[in-house]
């Protein structure tokens, strides 16, 4: 159902027809932009709803997402950027910008879109609609990309399954952290191979995980897309280290029902 629950977080509700046209509309934003299939973007955040529109965006417009620990050191921050192919836009948790705007830019990074951890939702629907604009700087907010889209159509682009589609780097417990490249095809069939499992156990047409493990993580961005293969919610928590917001969740999610009113 498109009014079925894709998301929750920090308060806020999101719907899967919500998610289609948010994610629509930002993806017709990154390619008028002027970013081409097959570019990096980095997604440099904790879980929010920001990050679900913004990978989904992204995956749309044929790009090429690149998951970074928003807890990066400058130096490994820098690491990254660079390895992964010059990333051109970085989607930033508002909080970061500050301290690591130069860090960024100086990585080769020409446009920074700001997502707010909290709000992400009211700031969007609080902006009107216009006519496309490229950012007057190097940086604008997720709400702002959003709202300059009401001319724009999202340009479909053909995606072979051998096409890279993010690039997961390690935890560099052993050096500096390595990119691996998974595909459409690779990470799409670990979807269904894992989906596959987990039906033998549990009835996915109630799936509702509380999801405090970050999703720049595998596992946690794995079980996002399961999440959305089957309809279900994912209940994303920003803040992993504090206990007392998981058990909120928790409950919460008992008392919930997973569709909208």
């Amino acid at each position: 159902m498109p009014t079925a629950l894709a998301a929750t977080s920090a308060g806020e509700s999101l719907s899967y027809s919500k998610l289609e046209s948010l994610s629509r509309a930002l993806g017709a934003y990154l390619l008028h932009w002027g970013l081409g299939k097959g570019e990096r973007v980095g997604l440099m955040m904790p879980n929010g709803l920001g990050y679900h529109v913004s990978l989904v965006a992204a995956l749309r417009a044929a790009l090429v997402a690149v998951p970074v620990n928003p807890m990066y050191t400058p130096r490994e921050l820098t690491h990254q950027l660079s390895d992964a192919g010059r990333a051109r836009a970085c989607f930033l948790a508002e909080q970061l910008l500050e301290p690591l705007r130069d860090v960024i830019l100086g990585a080769g990074v020409e446009l920074i879109i700001i997502v707010p951890t909290a709000g992400v939702l009211a700031a969007i629907d609080a902006l009107p609609a216009v006519s496309f604009q490229p950012p007057a700087g190097t940086s604008l907010s997720l709400a702002q990309a959003i709202s300059k889209t009401a001319d724009l159509t999202l340009e479909r682009k053909r995606i072979d399954p051998s096409d890279a589609a993010f690039l997961q780097y390690t935890g560099g417990t052993t050096g500096l952290s390595k990119g691996a490249i998974l595909t459409h095809r690779g990470f799409g069939v670990g979807v269904l191979q894992s989906l596959s499992w987990i039906q033998l156990a549990v009835d996915t047409s109630k799936w509702s995980v509380v999801a405090p493990l970050p999703l720049y993580h595998i596992y946690p961005l794995q079980i996002a897309f399961i999440t959305m293969r089957v309809g279900g919610v994912m209940r994303l928590i920003s803040n992993p280290r504090d206990p007392s917001l998981v058990i909120a969740e928790m409950q919460r999610a008992r008392r919930s029902s997973s569709s909208l009113a």
